[in-house]
C-alpha cells in the first residue's frame, strides 16, 4: 500500500512530507530533522504527524523541544 507521514504546525499546515511511498508490510522508521519541505528548521513547539496507509489513517501529536 502507498504510505505517507507528513507533519503538520499548530495552524494544520504540512511542513514537511516525511515518508510518500509504496512499503512492504512490516516495520519501518522514519526521522524528523526538524526542518520544513524547504530545508529551513522550524521553531520549538507543537506538531502533528499523520500516517496514512491506505484506508488507515492515525494523527498524533509531538512536541518538538530544541
Amino acid at each position: 500500500t502507498r504510505e505517507t507521514l507528513e507533519v503538520f504546525n499548530v495552524q494544520g499546515q504540512r511542513v514537511t512530507t516525511l515518508v510518500d511511498e509504496y512499503l512492504d508490510s512490516g516495520y519501518h522508521t522514519a526521522e524528523w530533522n526538524s526542518t520544513d519541505e524547504a530545508g529551513q528548521p522550524v521553531a520549538s513547539g507543537v506538531y502533528f504527524y499523520r500516517l496514512t496507509a491506505g484506508e488507515y489513517v492515525q494523527t498524533k501529536k509531538a512536541v518538538l523541544v530544541k
